[in-house]
């Protein structure tokens, strides 16, 4: 609100990242707007020709998340963490620390269901992206947002509450074929 309000309206046009911020923009007076996504690079996932390899093995990882962990959203993946403890999780501020670039792409095509966890409202990461491009199906928070670039419940679920995200973890880590044809569609829309 503080650099982007004062000045907003006067450009010709504006391009957002957080799908979130649409609404804000417009209600600043901007006329001519586009969600832009923090997209993930085809050259940072498995190629498309690789379709088989992505969709077709089982996989052993029920969960991932690969974040770091910060002030603004510790006490919702700790929640996560405590009650998934067998999750792989890395990033910032975790036991596991960093983890390769190599050996996430390993860890992704391994994993069945990706976490998605914002600072703020969203989606606006490339985790969302590459976590579909993967083949994992994606569980986010920020629902609404979720639902204006995923069809909620076909190509990516979305939560509100970190009670409701450990339901739905429970909910699709037994019911694994709905959580493949969820992951299906989310690589299909990736694409």
């Amino acid at each position: 609100a503080k650099l982007s309000h004062p000045v907003a309206a006067a450009f010709d046009a504006v391009f957002y990242g957080n799908v979130a911020s649409g609404a804000q923009y417009k209600s600043w007076g901007c006329e001519k707007l586009a969600y832009l996504p923090i997209f993930v690079p085809p050259a940072e996932v498995p190629a498309r020709d690789e379709r088989e390899n992505v969709l077709g093995p089982e996989r052993t990882n029920d969960l991932v998340l690969v974040c770091g962990r910060n002030d603004k959203r510790a006490l919702r993946m700790e929640a996560l963490v405590s009650a998934f403890p067998h999750a792989e999780v890395y990033g910032r501020n975790w036991n596991r620390g960093w983890i390769s670039d190599s050996a996430l792409h390993d860890l992704y095509l391994n994993s069945k269901i990706g976490w998605n966890i914002h600072n703020s409202t969203g989606p606006i990461n490339k985790r969302l992206f590459a976590l579909a491009a993967f083949g994992i199906m994606p569980l986010c928070d920020n629902k609404t947002g979720l639902g204006e670039v995923f069809k909620l419940g076909r190509e990516a679920v979305g939560a509100d509450t970190v009670p409701e995200m450990v339901e739905l973890t429970r909910y699709y880590l037994a019911h694994d074929e709905e959580r493949r044809e969820i992951a299906r569609a989310a690589y299909e829309r990736y694409w």
